[in-house]
């Protein structure tokens, strides 16, 4: 619904994410991983059709914070002696996220006037994950990786956005 109300995009709101993962090795190709992970992406945007009495654009800022703790299971693709090992993974866990928006609002329930607020809500749900990466040990312990996630999750907006659906936080 924003995308059609504000000048903007859902990958306005991507950004780096940060997290430390720890794996478990379960004997030969099959690992555990614990994660815990965090993402914050900030928007400024304009109303789509709407401008306030001087034809400034009506602005406000959204801000979307999401974190996580997961647990997966991961499968190397090649032998443990391998100097390089490819793997996928599938887990599942629990996303919480803050959602804001402060600035100037338009309301159409009052003839279209235009008002400054601040809303927020806050929750967490179930989601889960797949991902696939290479891992390149360095020593018995520690190792470097590149590796991409595919996340899904959503949950129904409460509070001051009740009533607004579902928050979309795949990512």
């Amino acid at each position: 619904d924003n995308v059609v109300q504000y000048i903007e995009d859902v990958a306005d709101y991507e950004g780096p994410a940060f997290g430390l993962d720890y794996r478990l090795g379960l004997g030969g190709r099959l690992g555990l991983l614990f994660s815990v992970d965090g993402t914050e992406a900030e928007n400024t945007r304009a109303y789509r059709d709407f401008v306030d009495e001087r034809g400034r654009d009506i602005i406000n800022t959204a801000t979307l914070e999401v974190t996580s703790a997961t647990v997966g299971l991961m499968v190397y693709l090649a032998p443990t002696h391998s100097p390089v090992q490819p793997y996928v993974g599938v887990g599942g866990g629990i996303y919480g996220y803050t959602l804001s928006e402060e600035g100037e609002f338009v309301d159409f329930s009052d003839d279209e006037a235009i008002f400054d607020d601040f809303f927020e809500t806050d929750g967490t749900t179930l989601g889960y994950y797949f991902l696939a990466g290479i891992d390149i040990p360095v020593g018995n312990q520690f190792s470097l990786f590149a590796e991409g996630r595919w996340h899904r999750a959503e949950d129904e907006l409460d509070g001051d956005f009740d009533g607004f659906g579902d928050l979309d936080l795949s990512s």
